[in-house]
């Protein structure tokens, strides 16, 4: 074959002629099945340069470089629905409220009136106190803390002895009486708190009897009368008789609002401290304890002053703080400065408050505390 020799020329303006174009190379895979018109090599080649585009697209979709979240769970889809929430916070304090009912009024019978049976009677287990002491001080506290439609203080008379309870009070029946008297509460904390003598509960048989004028300190409303007691079958002690005796004398002061600083005995005035350490107000608390008192207190208990302490001791008490037990000797009045150590006091749910030093006050008639001093009980 012979080649064509390349010759330059005889014009040198002549432009030569163009070659044509090849055609040009796809840099897309040809249209229809890419895999079956590739040879191999280009075939791995495209499949390499789709997967770098995939990987570009992916950056660019992410580019914190996080890996997609997998979808959420179905439970948790459903607690985004608004209604779904809403039915589900109904029963949440629908379930809170029947929970709360059934602690402050669950086992708790119906009481009918004066001849109303103690709420729980025949579930099993004794309701009622379980000392003439405590029977009488519900009895008490119930009419301090009347609510309208309570017939809790009648629960604790049988039918007999809340019959006389009604009519001793001019009243058709025990709850009404019950209302009348709480009408008359003038310190609902003092009067549900009445100072009890301790010898209540030295009891010879299953019988006794508490008056409200000789063992019982009332202040903030009217004495009740006299308690005939019986021990009841199931442990517990119920009220049996009932009669009004001539007026107590009254501890409390005359005017409408009690003074929380005027108490008839050392202990009741302990009793109160405790009671206000537990429920406030602190001023209270504080208005049984002497200026300089009041100082020491606050200092023995690391705070700046005396209701400031009141308030931190009374974050760690409970309900069962405002009773504390008494020794004999703290109930003795022949002596004009009387010492109270919480040590041999018996103190539930919450902080023992120290050696209390207390001086009867002749202008109010009551107890003051006058000193104050740290103490570590043992044991």
């Amino acid at each position: 074959m012979e080649v064509a020799e390349l010759q330059r020329p005889d014009n040198p303006d002549e432009v030569p002629p163009r070659q044509a174009a090849l055609p040009a190379v796809p840099t897309e895979p040809p249209a229809g099945n890419a895999a079956d018109q590739l040879d191999p090599v280009a075939r791995r080649e495209f499949e390499e340069f789709r997967r770098f585009q995939e990987f570009q697209r992916y950056k660019a979709a992410h580019p914190d470089g996080a890996p997609p979240e997998p979808p959420a769970p179905l439970w948790r889809r459903i607690l985004r629905n608004k209604f779904v929430r809403k039915l589900l916070m109904l029963l949440i304090l629908l379930f809170v409220a029947l929970t709360f009912v059934e602690c402050a009024f669950g086992g708790r019978g119906s009481g009918s009136g004066a001849g109303g049976e103690s709420p729980g009677f025949g579930t099993g287990g004794s309701v009622r106190p379980n000392s003439p002491r405590e029977t009488v001080r519900t009895v008490y506290h119930y009419i301090g803390h009347h609510e309208a439609g309570d017939q809790r203080p009648c629960s604790f008379f049988t039918t007999g002895a809340a019959i006389q309870f009604a009519e001793a009070h001019g009243t058709a029946d025990c709850a009404t009486a019950v209302t009348e008297l709480a009408g008359q509460v003038t310190d609902a904390e003092a009067y549900a708190s009445p100072e009890i003598d301790s010898q209540t509960n030295q009891v010879d048989g299953d019988r006794t009897e508490v008056s409200s004028c000789d063992s019982i300190s009332v202040r903030g409303g009217p004495a009740l009368g006299d308690f005939q007691l019986s021990r009841h079958p199931d442990g517990g002690w119920e009220i049996t008789g009932y009669a009004t005796t001539e007026a107590c004398e009254s501890t409390a002061p005359p005017s409408e609002e009690a003074d929380p600083g005027v108490t008839a005995r050392p202990s009741e005035t302990v009793r109160l401290l405790h009671t206000y350490v537990l429920f406030g107000p602190a001023s209270n608390a504080c208005a049984l304890f002497s200026p300089e008192a009041g100082a020491d207190f606050a200092a023995n208990f690391g705070a700046s002053d005396c209701a400031s302490a009141v308030q931190e001791l009374g974050a760690d008490a409970e309900i069962g703080y405002r009773n504390p037990g008494f020794p004999d000797s703290a109930q003795q009045r022949s002596e004009p400065v009387v010492t109270i150590s919480s040590c041999e006091m018996t103190v539930e749910d919450g902080p023992r408050l120290g050696l209390l030093e207390l001086t009867y006050q002749e202008d109010s008639q009551s107890w003051l505390i006058t000193g104050h001093e740290a103490e570590t009980c043992g044991g």
